[in-house]
């Protein structure tokens, strides 16, 4: 029951973050942090954040919002 219960909680804070441009405002603050240096350390960056910042975002938020720039 928790984990359903947690699963349940996570998308609707997904959906709740989604319908207020929330998640595009967190993924572009999340881009500007990133110094020109480190752009092709990209995929290493994009690997270490993906775990935390997927529990506050979509994974398709995050991805799609991070990997094209």
């Amino acid at each position: 029951m928790i984990v359903a219960g947690m699963v349940f909680a996570a998308g609707i804070f997904t959906g709740i973050l989604a319908g207020t441009k929330m998640v595009d405002a967190m993924s572009l603050t999340i881009v500007t942090l990133i110094p020109n240096s480190l752009g092709p350390h990209l995929p290493i960056l994009t690997g270490i954040t993906s775990a935390p910042f997927t529990f506050f975002m979509s994974n398709d938020a995050y991805y799609f919002g991070i990997l094209p720039w």
